[in-house]
């Protein structure tokens, strides 16, 4: 259910999270105000609303264009785009804005809901809520000063990806930035940033099941009830379901953990197949098992995995990628089309490996 408010004369749209909300049946208006929900920057709700919808205007900057052309309306495709978006915006303006939107770390929840009225006040304190429960007061008090100096020091609020994390790990992630240039600092509060915008996307609920966004209420109270019937049997058939003949998964060497929402593309260089193109995104696991489909037929050929890691790269470290795109081009031989072909691909900010795996 959506439910608006009025604040300051501006409307609110505020999304409970308990409700799905059909991602097609959503005007540029109401994405434009979710967004907004999810960063506080105006021409970052402005640009994804306009990748989320046919009719944008095409004379809009590069990056918007790129980003609308790869928009599959998929949470993994959202998130790239707003990932391509984010990076694109202007820092001194669209970042600090962002920025701008955010509640200090450890404020009264009081304070907070009157300054936040709107869903992203609630968002802000769920947020913060392990680090304030797990907080002493000596820690809170500490925290409290460096708040004042990083303030001093670079003008803005500490921002900080809080959901999860303790008091003491807020506390020594600040003391640890105080020694960032401007510049440096900067950059790592983007990535702080685009870390709390992609969780909060994802609360918003969005279905992307409905291409059309026409079914219709009772179709789709129809489609619940079965789906909740033959949800055992889904499971088993879902864990027995075949995977793509060609998979791939992306661990990301410096940080030593899987590298999730990677777009990676499979190329069709010389086989027979009936196909060019596909693509797809890594998951939790930084894996992607559906590039092919189960029964499709592998054939004999020179194949490429192209791994789109710019933004990926940019977000865990604050900096452009070296290597924007890591091509892997594989041969499957003739006589061996039947075995499963797993390449993946091992990741650092100046490097990337690759082998056969299983």
């Amino acid at each position: 259910h959506t439910h608006t408010h009025t604040h300051t004369h501006t409307h609110i749209i505020i999304i409970m999270s308990s409700s799905v909300v059909d991602f097609h049946s959503l005007s540029r208006e109401e994405l434009c105000r979710l967004f907004s929900q999810c960063c506080s920057s105006t021409e970052f709700a402005s640009r994804l609303a306009d990748c989320c919808c046919a009719s944008s205007n095409s004379s809009s900057s590069n990056s918007h264009v790129k980003a609308k052309q790869m928009m599959q309306k998929s949470m993994p495709a959202l998130v790239h785009a707003a990932r391509e978006i984010w990076y694109d915006l202007n820092p001194s303006r669209d970042w600090e804005e962002a920025f701008r939107g955010h509640p200090r770390i450890g404020d009264d929840p009081v304070k907070l809901k009157e300054k936040f009225p709107s869903s992203s006040g609630d968002w802000a304190m769920g947020e913060q809520s392990n680090a304030m429960a797990t907080a002493t007061e000596e820690t809170l008090r500490e925290l409290g000063e460096m708040n004042v100096k990083y303030e001093q020091k670079f003008g803005r609020i500490f921002i900080i990806c809080a959901t999860g994390v303790s008091a003491e790990f807020v506390l020594a992630n600040v003391k640890d930035r105080m020694e960032n240039s401007p510049w440096a600092e900067m950059m790592v509060a983007a990535r702080e940033q685009m870390k709390i915008t992609e969780l909060r996307l994802k609360k918003l609920n969005l279905s992307f099941g409905d291409v059309n966004g026409k079914a219709s209420s009772s179709m789709k109270k129809r489609v619940k009830v079965l789906n909740e019937q033959t949800i055992i049997s889904s499971s088993a058939a879902n864990s027995e379901k075949k995977k793509s003949p060609i998979t791939t998964h992306v661990l990301d060497t410096a940080l030593g953990k899987p590298a999730e929402g990677i777009k990676v593309t499979l190329n069709n260089r010389s086989s027979a197949a009936p196909w060019i193109s596909k693509e797809g995104y890594t998951d939790a696991d930084g894996r992607v098992t559906d590039l092919m489909g189960g029964d499709d037929t592998l054939f004999a050929g020179d194949y490429e995995l192209v791994f789109h890691v710019q933004e990926y790269v940019r977000m865990t470290t604050g900096q452009k990628s070296f290597y924007p795109e890591c091509p892997i081009r594989f041969t499957v031989f003739s006589g061996r089309t039947k075995e499963h072909y797993h390449v993946p691909l091992l990741l650092n900010p100046f490097g990337y490996g690759t082998y056969r795996g299983s």
